[in-house]
């Protein structure tokens, strides 16, 4: 952030995998910001159908 204008610019842009993205749970940053590590939470699930059995 320029301090005098108040601008500020993106260092880096984080992209988890968007499917069942829940939110980024952890940010770290190197204090010289060349590398970076996070952990984001995931939910998946699965769709079934099912169909009624006749008696017969």
């Amino acid at each position: 952030m320029e301090l005098a204008t108040g601008h500020s610019v993106p260092h880096a842009e984080v992209n988890p995998p968007a499917l069942g993205l829940k939110g980024i749970d952890a940010f770290v940053m190197s204090a010289r910001g060349e590398a970076y590590a996070y952990s984001y939470g995931q939910e998946l699930n699965r769709l079934y159908t099912l169909s009624p059995r006749t008696a017969g």
